[in-house]
């Protein structure tokens, strides 16, 4: 199993850093045909975590991926892909 560990001293990121971090490890991850779940959406759960997952139209089979960042210090949480 792939782990990834990013702490960050000051993680005030916008909120495109977080979608741009969660995309590299999508990729990563699930590889190249996961940008076909774009765009990504980050919200902030709980005012703690970022959670960015990403897109699908209405009525296509298939999940997107999702991932969980501790807004402190960008610890990853969770990291999976729905069915």
């Amino acid at each position: 199993m792939n782990r990834f560990i990013l702490h960050f001293h000051n993680s005030n990121f916008c909120l495109r850093k977080y979608i741009q971090i969660a995309q590299m490890l999508f990729v990563r991850v699930y590889g190249e045909k996961v940008l076909k779940k774009k765009p990504f959406v980050a919200t902030l759960k709980n005012g703690n975590v970022w959670v960015v997952e990403g897109s699908i139209d209405k009525g296509v089979d298939g999940g997107v991926p999702h991932l969980e960042m501790q807004k402190s210090d960008g610890k990853i949480v969770d990291l999976f892909h729905y069915k």
